[in-house]
Order: structure tokens, then C-alpha cells, then sequence
């Protein structure tokens, strides 16, 4: 259910971008967009606990767009977000913070805004080609984030979903409630098939470090033991996972992506 409403939703955001033939990303107007959905004006300026806002109307209405946001990506990506409101949504007068343009992983109209967003940005006709050759680390996704005009966590979200390498993005929340303070989720690649182990991250992964205050990069990607990310991998095997992991304080998020470049054997009971 939870992903053929987000894929509904990546649909009409590509029906939009055909209705106006945008061949290349700098084609991707938001503001005419956010006219021809719903006769929306896009204005800049201040907002008291939200990153942004769609107030619609009788005729029209607005999208608000806190001017605190310095990051052009992440100011682009959050009126995408409300431009899916919008075209997804029954009226409303949402306020979108940090939490609801950081949510993929549920079925809440966040995580559908966001991925109408994403795509809306990043299509796929457009991105997909930009990934061949190119291996899942952040200095990667920081300079597609740049050439799409988007934030960098919907890039790495986007990476996932498109890319033909066995990738996965893993996200940890601080604060999450789940007893150790952390609540992270994950997407794999269509072309990731190990299972990735729930909850916070192993100690022995750099994500887990990052979250013991061990460090807040690692600059690119590291070998990591197999074992530490995976299930059904024993603990004497050897092999290895590529992990490139960043701490990003101002969220209170670790962002994590995994890459595995070499066969990695599993173990499963036969009872």
C-alpha cells in the first residue's frame, strides 16, 4: 500500500513536468508549476516553527517559504513539497518543519509529499542517467543535490531508488523513542538484496560510532564488516560493506550509505 501511494504520487509529479516538456533540470520552473496546479504564488519571508506553508483559497493561494532557509536545494525542495500538497491533498493550511520534509518511510501525506518532491526535482527520466558509473558516497550525492537545484537527503533518497548499483541509504533520528533515543529506517536498491538489521546502528558500523560520539564523517567510503549491517551474516565471515556515513547536527540525523561491491556469502538455519 505504502508504495504504490508513493509511487501515485512520483506519477503525477512526472505528468507535470511532461505537461510543460522540461527536457533538462534547469527547465524546472516551481514557480509556474505552483501556478499551473492551483494558481499559487511562491513568497519568501518569516515563519514561527516551520520550514514552510501552503495557504490556499477560493482562487489560488500561496506557498510560504521561511527566509531562514539559506540552502537553495532545501529551499527548493520545500516548495516542491508544498506543491504536492497541492496537487495530492485536500485543502489545508499545512506547516511543514523539518520532521515532515525529513519523513519517506510511512504512510502519512508527508512522506507522499516528499516523494512527489523528489521527483517533482530529481525525475527519473532526468536522474537516472546521471548515475551510471557513479558509486553511492556523499561527495557524490552533494554534487547531484547541486546540478538539480535539491536537498541533499531527497539526492541520496533519489540515488537509491534509480541507481543499477547495490546501494542502500540508512537514516538515524535522534529522539526517536524507541528506547535508545534513535529511530532510524532504510531503503534498499533494487539491486541490494541482504537484508539490513533493524534499529540502531552496531557499534562496530560508523553510523554507530557517529552516534557514540566517535566521530561525525567519514569523508567517503569505508570498509565496514559485513556483519555489523547485515542479517544472516556470521560474525566470522569476512566479508566486507562499504559504508559512507555523515552527521548532520542541526537535524539530529545520521545519514548513512551502504554500497557493496563484492559477494557477500549468507547464512541460513535449516531446521
Amino acid at each position: 500500500m505504502r508504495n504504490l501511494r508513493i509511487q501515485t504520487s512520483r506519477s503525477r509529479a512526472v505528468d507535470l513536468l511532461r505537461d510543460i516538456a522540461v527536457e533538462q533540470p534547469d527547465e524546472i520552473d516551481l514557480e509556474l508549476l505552483a501556478w499551473r496546479v492551483a494558481r499559487l504564488r511562491i513568497e519568501e519571508g518569516a515563519l514561527k516553527n516551520a520550514l514552510g506553508r501552503l495557504i490556499r483559497g477560493t482562487d489560488g493561494g500561496t506557498i510560504r517559504v521561511s527566509g531562514d532557509i539559506q540552502h537553495r536545494g532545501r529551499k527548493r525542495f520545500t516548495i516542491a513539497h508544498e506543491i504536492g500538497h497541492a496537487v495530492l491533498h485536500a485543502p489545508g493550511t499545512p506547516w511543514d518543519g523539518h520532521r515532515e520534509l525529513s519523513t519517506w518511510d510511512d504512510l502519512s501525506i508527508e512522506a507522499e509529499a516528499n516523494g512527489f518532491a523528489a521527483e517533482l526535482l530529481m525525475p527519473g527520466f532526468l536522474f537516472g542517467a546521471r548515475l551510471v558509473g557513479l558509486r553511492p558516497e556523499h561527495r557524490v550525492i552533494d554534487a547531484l543535490a547541486e546540478d538539480f537545484g535539491t536537498s541533499n537527503l531527497a539526492s541520496a533518497r533519489q540515488f537509491v531508488e534509480y541507481t543499477h548499483e547495490p546501494a542502500a541509504l540508512v537514516v538515524c533520528t535522534r529522539n526517536g523513542g524507541n528506547g535508545n533515543g534513535w529511530k532510524c529506517w532504510f531503503r534498499r536498491g533494487s539491486h541490494f538484496t541482504h537484508r539490513i538489521k533493524q534499529g540502531r546502528p552496531h557499534p562496530y558500523t560508523a553510523a554507530g560510532e557517529i552516534i557514540d560520539g566517535k566521530g561525525e564523517s567519514t569523508n567517503g567510503l569505508v570498509k565496514i564488516p559485513a556483519d555489523a549491517w547485515l542479517e544472516n551474516v556470521s560474525s566470522g565471515n569476512r566479508s566486507c560493506i562499504l559504508e559512507d556515513s555523515r552527521s548532520i547536527p542541526a537535524l539530529g540525523m545520521v545519514v548513512s550509505l551502504l554500497w557493496i561491491d563484492d559477494e557477500i556469502e549468507e547464512e541460513w538455519n535449516r531446521d
